[in-house]
């Protein structure tokens, strides 16, 4: 699928080259997921089959490296980072290649030019903690690093090296964090014989958000 720039329209039913044909910008993720990360992971094939078949097909073409960053993974709202590299165009591959040996130099110009950007740091990379939240997110440590470790390796022995291992372990942290909560409440009430143990939950939501905002 393609969004066309200027209206945001996605069509289904156009090919990878009638979208590049189009007087627009096709933004393609090369490698092929979305993980918590800053490192190049390996590249897919397919944005490279996409500007192969172009080029075939006659389409001028030309293909930009660009590494998108942004400052935060946990904080709203975000500061992104576009850093783009030099394109490269059909004129500028090696004659005589195979398909094989095509999506591999495509891939290679793609590395080859991503990998130093994504080296570049990021002015707001530098940041001191806020040293008033450290007592509150010490506290939310330690309700939660239980409940964080056991769907850690819950789901990294479920998962099996799937790539939507960030999406289960947060639907399955956020599910179940109720019951945490309550457990929270349940095992304070047992050991403080007090009516303050009823704001144990809410302490644990915030020193979470505390350390959250330390970390």
């Amino acid at each position: 699928f393609f969004f066309q720039a200027e209206d945001g329209i996605r069509d289904y039913k156009v090919t990878g080259v009638q979208t590049c044909a189009l007087p627009i910008y096709v933004l393609i993720f090369v490698e092929g997921f979305s993980g918590y990360q800053t490192t190049l992971q390996p590249l897919k094939k397919g944005g490279a089959r996409m500007l192969l078949q172009s080029w075939n097909d006659g389409v001028e073409v030309a293909m930009l490296p660009l590494w998108i960053r942004y400052n935060s993974f946990s904080d709203f709202p975000k500061s992104v980072d576009l850093m783009p590299g030099v394109p490269f165009e059909k004129q500028e591959m090696p004659a005589g290649l195979n398909q094989a040996g095509a999506l591999q130099w495509v891939n290679a110009q793609l590395v080859s030019q991503l990998e130093p950007l994504s080296t570049i740091k990021s002015p707001q990379d530098s940041y001191s903690r806020n040293k008033l939240l450290l007592p509150l997110a010490m506290v939310g440590f330690l309700l939660h690093f239980i409940y964080y470790f056991f769907f850690k390796y819950l789901v990294t022995y479920l998962n099996k090296g799937d790539i939507h291992y960030d999406s289960i372990m947060y639907a399955g942290m956020a599910a179940f964090y109720p019951l945490w909560l309550f457990f929270l409440w349940f095992v304070g009430t047992s050991l403080v014989a007090s009516s303050a143990a009823v704001f144990i939950p809410l302490i644990a939501i915030i020193s979470a958000r505390a350390y959250v905002l330390w970390k």
